[in-house]
């Protein structure tokens, strides 16, 4: 049975401007929405316990945001940072119709080590998209990478192993982690790398031409 998280949150009333006090005091304002809320709920969280939350479950799994006596079951759908500190600024709390299916963004886990320490693991896709009841949806799903030991061994969409409920949406062929050899790896590096510049020097040739037109252009007009 999945671990259940809970997070206590208070009726917020002070708004614009004044939130900054709330932040000073610890306090991060946020607000509840989604389809099982009749319209949006002004809400304050404690920092410490909404990023403690946050960085155990992330957005993909439910909890219950205990709100002065009631209760919401909520995804936290994004926590808004500020750039410069790092810092919590806003949280936005959306809760489900727990009887409605629903497609959702699952990251994906490697866990354990490949057999082969001198092979690179390529991880090509850190998340799958699922659907099925919110309270089926998975946090996150594991992939055991321990039985990887030769070049190009792979593990695609299609090997998850999911819960009973839940489909998988994203393409069953895409690959998900791959064993390389260290030199691939660097190689393929640096193509992207030459790539880059090359279109980066056919785009300086195309805006020079560009701006060659427009000057011709508007001497003509004098």
């Amino acid at each position: 049975m999945a671990q259940a998280y809970s997070l206590d949150a208070s009726i917020r009333t002070m708004t614009g401007k004044r939130v900054r006090k709330l932040r000073v005091n610890g306090e991060i304002p946020a607000v509840i929405y989604g389809t099982m809320v009749s319209e949006p709920v002004s809400v304050t969280v404690a920092e410490r316990e909404l990023v403690r939350t946050y960085q155990a479950i992330g957005g993909s799994t439910l909890l219950d945001l205990q709100v002065d006596g009631k209760t919401y079951t909520v995804y936290i759908r994004n926590l808004h940072m500020n750039p410069i500190k790092r810092q919590p600024i806003h949280a936005e709390f959306f809760a489900p119709n727990l009887t409605v299916v629903m497609t959702a963004h699952i990251p994906v886990h490697l866990i354990g080590d490949s057999m082969s320490p001198r092979l690179v693991v390529m991880h090509t896709r850190d998340w799958v998209e699922l659907r099925g009841l919110p309270a089926n949806l998975p946090g996150g799903v594991d992939v055991d990478i321990s039985g990887l030991e030769e070049v190009d061994d792979s593990i695609f969409v299609r090997d998850l192993v999911l819960p009973e409920g839940v489909e998988l949406v994203t393409d069953p062929d895409e690959m998900i982690v791959r064993l390389t050899e260290p030199q691939l790896v660097e190689e393929d590096e640096e193509v992207e790398a030459e790539e880059g510049e090359e279109i980066e020097g056919e785009e300086a040739a195309e805006d020079a031409g560009g701006d060659t037109e427009s000057d011709d252009s508007d001497e003509s007009g004098e």
